[in-house]
Order: C-alpha cells, then structure tokens, then sequence
C-alpha cells in the first residue's frame, strides 16, 4: 500500500523532492523530519518525505515550535506496515500548515501535542487550513 501511494503521489508531482528520513532525533539536518519539512518548504511543490523510523520525537524547544508547512503540496507517508508516530510532548500543535499549504499524512500518527488552537481549526494536534489524514 505504501509503495502504490508513492508511486501514484511522485506520478501526480514527476519533479518532487523525496526525503528518506530514519533519524528519529529532532534537528534541523536533512536526515531528520524537521529537516527534511524545512527543506521541502525551500524547495516548493510537491515533496514526499517517508518516515522510515517508527517514532519521531520533537522535543527540542530551541528548535522552534510547530514544524511549518508553506508549501502548495506536502506529503509525509509513514513506511512500515504499522503506523508511524511523531511525539511533541512539549509543543502545542505538531504542524502549522499556512494559508494555501496543503499537506497529507499517509500511515502517520500525531501524538503528545496539545490540541488549542484558538480560533482556528485544530485537529490531531495541527493548526490546519488544509490536512488530509489517510
């Protein structure tokens, strides 16, 4: 399943960047999620970033808060048979996805953030405009 989703997501974006990311740690290098979403949102359109860790933990404060997602399409798709978990005990949202960001969470889940977004809508702990859960 996972590899169908992505072949059909590098079909639908033929000049997307594609991020293997297996260092659970919290960083700003290209081999950890933060990276590899930081990067992506220099880069523009239709990045796929697979989690090939089982957990990700975001638990470094120093680093910023949420991790932002600027881009038109971001993809993040969990690799495994089981899902993928991304921690951020000391965070309020996981993700902040801006106006005219869009971003897809295939075998993903959020855990440990907090939910408060306020005035806007906030679900498994991203402040969203547009998420897709798969």
């Amino acid at each position: 399943m996972i590899g169908l989703a992505l072949l059909l997501i590098s079909h639908l974006s033929s000049r997307a960047n594609i991020y293997f990311v297996n260092s659970s740690a919290d960083g700003t290098n290209i081999d950890t999620l933060r990276g590899a979403v930081l990067d992506a949102n220099r880069h523009g359109d239709g990045s796929i970033i697979v989690l090939i860790a089982k957990s990700y933990e975001l638990d470094t404060p120093d680093l910023g808060s949420e991790l932002p997602v600027m881009v038109r399409r971001l993809n993040i798709i969990g690799w495994g048979q089981a899902n993928v978990f991304i921690h951020a005990p000391p965070m309020e949202h996981v993700f902040h996805v801006y106006p005219g960001g869009q971003l897809t969470l295939i075998n993903v889940t959020l855990a440990n953030a907090g939910a408060n977004a306020g005035d806007l809508y906030s679900k498994g702990g991203c402040l969203v405009q547009m998420v897709r859960f798969i």
